[in-house]
């Protein structure tokens, strides 16, 4: 990047994406999470456990939203009149 600072990390979409690219990183000569800083998202801990350093991760609580997405399935087929709903659940840093 000629005349401006390199980037200090990476959002990738997926934790899928973290081994591969902390790989590409490493063959560059760079370190991840001391020259690169990774985050990514899903918390998928198989996929993340065996990265050293295991990036950050955004916990979207995906069981959480299929449980709720039921409960609010049912509710709607008894409810069919009543206003929509929206519904939240917030994402956590890991």
């Amino acid at each position: 990047l000629t005349g401006r600072s390199a980037p200090t990390g990476l959002f990738l979409t997926a934790d899928l994406l973290a081994a591969p690219v902390q790989a590409e990183l490493q063959r560059r000569g760079l370190r991840p999470g001391h020259d690169v800083d990774l985050i990514c998202c899903n918390n998928e801990r198989l996929l993340l456990s065996a990265l050293h350093p295991r990036p950050a991760t955004i916990d979207i609580h995906a069981e959480n939203i299929g449980a709720r997405a039921v409960t609010q399935l049912l509710w709607r087929i008894a409810n069919p009149g009543e206003p929509r709903q929206d519904v939240l659940i917030d994402p956590s840093l890991v």
